[in-house]
């Protein structure tokens, strides 16, 4: 289930995902999925959800580019928010860009390290060279990550 839409370095987005579709889609349950609080405590409560977490790169188009996965929920779960930041790396002097991951059952942000921050058309290349060192696309993504 979506949740958050941020803006990507390269002109995309990155889109959060609180949990994975349910099983089942009657259209009651996909009516109340639509409120934003209906969601947080279905993921809070997760009837019938294992620990989870995912966010999904997408081209300006729409089209799913990247998909980041914790199956497991081990490292994050319940995404609620994505952010794509450049910060200073003090250590070299020179910048990173991160990926940070909001979530709705932790007390913490995570991040996922994305490489240098050259410049803007650099850093689509090295997000798709990183992801290509990843595990194999899946219906229509060009590359999927386990985070």
């Amino acid at each position: 289930m979506p949740d958050g839409v941020d803006a990507a370095a390269d002109g995309g987005f990155w889109i959060s995902l609180v949990a994975p579709a349910p099983p089942f889609k009657p259209l009651l349950l996909s009516k109340m999925l639509a409120n934003p609080l209906v969601r947080a405590l279905y993921a809070r409560l997760r009837p019938g959800l294992k620990a989870w977490g995912a966010v999904v790169k997408a081209d300006a188009d729409g089209r799913a580019l990247q998909f980041l996965t914790d199956p497991t929920g081990r490292h994050v779960s319940a995404v609620s928010a994505v952010t794509e930041a450049v910060v200073p790396d003090h250590a070299s002097g020179s910048s990173r860009r991160r990926l940070f991951l909001g979530n709705l059952v932790g007390s913490y942000v995570s991040y996922i390290d994305l490489g240098p921050a050259d410049s803007a058309a650099d850093e689509a290349g090295d997000a798709e060279d990183a992801a290509a060192d990843a595990t194999g696309g899946d219906a229509g993504v060009q590359h999927q990550e386990e985070l």
